[in-house]
């Protein structure tokens, strides 16, 4: 058996039926890549004829306008230095100092101390409620 495995080729043992699977392959192939030349090819078209297009209706409303001319400055002279106003006018100004107001007597209190505080009585004396405390465990243990 293994005489006769070694005889046949490779080849051989391919079906009809493969080889026309692989031909179909094939021709898929070449048609996919023929369609995406096709597509590129047409874009570049498109793209063109919309550029051109677009260059004609530029050139088209441009027909009617006129160029403005326009005023040339000497670009070798030096610019001219920046003079700002404020620092002349700031040290010519003469400003008025502030008056303070007069003081009206009628409107302003004179200073009265403040009352001392008065001591306040704390909210519990602690002398009566350790004698609560000692009577209700003194009734307490007279209970029990």
């Amino acid at each position: 058996m293994s005489r006769e495995f070694a005889k046949k080729r490779y080849s051989e043992k391919r079906s009809a039926q493969q080889g026309w699977r692989r031909t179909i392959f094939v021709f898929i192939f070449l048609l996919l890549l023929s369609g995406i030349g096709f597509g590129i090819y047409h874009y570049k078209n498109q793209f063109s004829l919309l550029a051109n297009w677009f260059s004609e209706r530029k050139n088209h409303l441009q027909q009617g306008m006129t160029k403005v001319k326009q005023l040339t400055v000497n670009k070798k002279a030096e610019p001219e230095p920046i003079h700002f106003e404020f620092y002349t006018t700031l040290p010519n100004m003469q400003v008025k100092p502030s008056v303070p107001p007069v003081e009206d007597s009628k409107r302003i209190a004179k200073a009265t101390p403040l009352p001392t505080p008065q001591v306040k009585q704390p909210l519990f004396d602690p002398a009566e409620i350790e004698e609560d405390v000692s009577s209700q465990l003194k009734s307490r243990e007279s209970r029990e």
